[in-house]
């Protein structure tokens, strides 16, 4: 009996330093970073750099119109609330979102997107200060249609940067003078509708600001 009693203390004792290590502090909850509103500016020869991959002519003021991906029109959704009835789910009719790409060649060269971005400041666990990010809808892998996303994939598979066998086959960033950053990358995932596994791309445009 008493070595029962020694032995509980023991596994009582050590419990308590686990808790003292790690494993009684309560957890932090995974939490979604939030969408917000705002124009974030690429000048000089990263953004012509940038245009090229969307295909905007370098000439020209010119613009592409790209429809955001479900969890980040959720995010806005969010924000704006802008439905006659209360929506609780992404499942109920969440309205599409847009993004703009503006391309403008004077007086400095310069790609403006706008308005909706998710500020990765306000996620958890490890937020990032002054970054920013939005994703394309899932993309099949045989890229049927020819909208913007679509294009840029397909774009991008025929040029040099592609990798086919990573899980993230492109990636590339573009710094402007002001040390303002815009990343573009693509990532491999699988969507099941209808339960059955159809494999594709999503596109992930980040943006990296200094601090002022």
């Amino acid at each position: 009996m008493e070595r029962l009693l020694t032995m509980n203390r023991t596994v009582i004792g050590f419990a308590a330093g686990l808790c003292g290590l790690a494993a009684c502090v309560p957890a932090l909850a995974a939490k979604a970073p939030e969408a917000v509103e705002r124009r974030i500016t690429l000048t000089g020869p990263a953004a012509l750099s940038f245009g090229e991959l969307f295909g905007l002519s370098p000439g020209a003021a010119s613009n592409a119109s790209l429809r955001l991906g479900r969890a980040t029109a959720w995010m806005v959704y969010l924000l704006k609330l802008d439905t006659k009835e209360r929506l609780w789910n992404d499942n109920e009719g969440s309205p599409a979102r847009y993004d703009a790409i503006e391309f403008s060649p004077t007086p400095v060269p310069s790609i403006t997107i706008s308005p909706y971005w998710l500020d990765l400041s306000t996620r958890l666990p490890y937020p990032e200060a002054g970054s920013y990010s939005f994703e394309s809808p899932f993309l099949r892998e045989d890229l049927p249609g020819d909208e913007p996303w679509t294009r840029l994939v397909k774009r991008l598979k025929a040029g040099p940067g592609w990798n086919g066998v990573d899980g993230t086959p492109f990636k590339r960033c573009f710094t402007s003078t002001d040390g303002v950053e815009l990343c573009v990358r693509v990532l491999r995932r699988d969507d099941y509708p209808d339960n059955k596994k159809v494999s594709g791309y999503v596109v992930l445009v980040e943006a990296h600001l200094p601090d002022r």
